[in-house]
């Protein structure tokens, strides 16, 4: 039965206000994470979970629109569309920007999560990419069990290997030096592994790092009666470690490349703190979101390749690889610098 014209211009003032609102919604939503993010416990779990239920008000609404098509009403929807694809869950759409003249070098990092799948899969992994460089975390099992350099030296036999903790690096490249420093306190302690290379007489910093976990799902269930102290601690442990990391790429003086597992998404304060001086290679060359973790079904993009000065992003891109429970990030870099 035909609804008489007063409630279907009611139902469909009523659609109108709702797709507004959810506008509205996703619009503070992106405020908190953008502005709050780390500085309160509420806003770091926001941050840092996974962003796609927050779009099951637009994909209700569309399918209410279904039923009731309404110019207006769609254009809303689309408008939370954008925001849900772009800010929030962090989609990347690459632009055909020129590439300065410079040295190509491919560089792959990859947390491996302590070589659980084992050294074969973690080295056909990497072999498959052919990487000028690779950064590897978790490269020893957390329990104390044998690293994969042994194992990965003779599956990949034409790279140079320099290593500290669960902190690897493989390269092609002639390793003129390293060092490892601490950059995360007491009771959270992380180092960051630091290689200078030579590409083709250029001067290259690589920077290999794996920061504290932040609020993954895992560690949420696992503390859920302290959760408000975990958020506040592990906001602290990590501020600090992105200002320590900041602080040894400002010392480096050559061409800078940092790799890891920053169990950080491209949201946020620390993001952004990271990224003012660092290119995101994913979102600065990449397609798509680019999701790393969990491999299996992969939600979260928190495995970065940073581009600092004098080293330009030709492109990006995160295979479906099984080797571990993270995927791996790629990309073709430019040195430009000297």
């Amino acid at each position: 039965m035909r609804k008489p014209p007063r409630v279907r211009l009611a139902l469909r003032t009523a659609l109108r206000g709702l797709a507004a609102a959810n506008v509205l919604a996703l619009l503070a939503l992106w405020a908190l994470e953008a502005l709050v993010a780390e500085r309160w416990w509420p806003s770091i779990l926001i941050t840092y979970v996974p962003q796609w239920p927050f779009a099951a008000p637009t994909a209700l609404l569309c399918l209410l629109l279904l039923r009731r098509p309404d110019a207006r009403t769609l254009a809303w929807c689309a408008a939370a569309a954008a925001i849900l694809a772009f800010p929030l869950m962090g989609l990347c759409v690459p632009l055909p920007l020129g590439i300065p003249a410079g040295v190509p070098v491919r560089v792959v990092t990859y947390n491996v999560h302590g070589g659980r799948a084992g050294a074969g899969a973690v080295a056909a992994a990497i072999a498959a990419q052919r990487p000028s460089l690779f950064c590897l975390q978790e490269a020893t099992p957390p329990s104390g069990g044998a690293s994969l350099l042994p194992a990965l030296r003779a599956a990949l036999p034409g790279y140079r290997y320099v290593s500290h903790e669960s902190l690897l690096i493989g390269s092609r490249l002639p390793v003129r030096g390293h060092q490892a420093r601490v950059i995360g306190r007491a009771g959270a302690r992380r180092a960051a592994l630091a290689a200078r290379l030579d590409v083709k007489g250029r001067p290259l910093t690589v920077v290999n790092v794996h920061f504290a976990t932040g609020a993954t799902a895992e560690t949420l269930l696992r503390r859920r009666g302290a959760l408000r102290a975990y958020l506040e601690q592990t906001a602290a442990v990590r501020g600090q470690q992105v200002d320590n990391l900041m602080a040894l790429c400002r010392g480096v003086g050559t061409p800078l490349v940092v790799c890891g597992d920053l169990n950080t998404p491209p949201r946020g304060i620390l993001y952004r703190r990271l990224t003012r001086q660092l290119d995101d290679a994913f979102s600065s060359a990449g397609a798509g979101f680019g999701w790393t973790y969990p491999a299996a079904w992969p939600m979260l993009r928190i495995d970065h390749i940073l581009a600092g000065p004098g080293v330009a992003v030709r492109s990006a891109r995160v295979p479906r690889v099984r080797a571990s429970d993270h995927r791996p990030v790629v990309a073709d870099l430019v040195v430009t610098g000297s």
